[in-house]
C-alpha cells in the first residue's frame, strides 16, 4: 500500500476521508477538504486524532497500519458474517 500524505489528492484520500467522517472525526474545514478529495491540515488532524485514540502513532500519515485501523473501525455489529 502507499502511503497517504498531506497534499495528496484523489479516490484514494477521498476514501480515507469518508471514512472518518463516519467515524466521526470531521471539525470544521474538513468538510472543504472532503468536497475536493484533497489531503490537507484539516484531514491530518482528523487522522492524528483517529490515530492516537486507536493507539497508533499519531503522526497524520496514512500508512498500511493507519488504514488497517480505520478500515476495521468502520465495520458495524452485523456487517460482517463469522465463520
Amino acid at each position: 500500500m502507499r502511503e497517504i500524505s498531506p497534499g495528496d489528492r484523489g479516490q484514494a484520500v477521498s476514501d480515507v476521508q469518508k471514512r472518518l467522517f463516519d467515524l466521526g472525526y470531521a471539525t470544521p474545514g474538513f468538510e472543504a477538504e472532503l468536497r475536493e478529495a484533497f489531503y490537507g491540515e484539516f484531514t491530518a488532524r482528523a487522522v492524528r486524532e483517529f490515530q492516537a485514540k486507536r493507539g497508533l502513532r499519531a503522526h497524520g500519515k496514512v500508512d498500511e497500519n493507519t488504514w488497517h485501523e480505520l478500515v476495521e473501525a468502520s465495520y458495524r455489529l452485523g456487517d460482517r458474517f463469522l465463520y
